[in-house]
């Protein structure tokens, strides 16, 4: 998984972690970790960040399986 790819959409979008979070509904610290590679994002947390971002899934987490 490229993590880094959340980390340019949210900056493309102008957004600080913590904004994101919130729009997404999960923890500041889950998009660090996301962005760092250190955990993966569950489904639930992909489907999330990437509606907060207006984006597809699919972009912002290549390869992933997206149901």
């Amino acid at each position: 998984m490229n993590s880094t790819m959340l980390a340019k959409f949210r900056q493309a979008k102008g957004l600080t972690q913590f904004e994101l979070a919130k729009r997404a509904n999960v923890g500041q610290s889950v998009i660090s970790a996301i962005e760092t590679g250190k955990i993966w994002p569950y489904p639930k947390w992909r489907k999330r960040l990437a509606n907060a971002l207006g984006v597809d899934e699919e972009d912002v987490f290549p390869g992933l399986d997206v149901i």
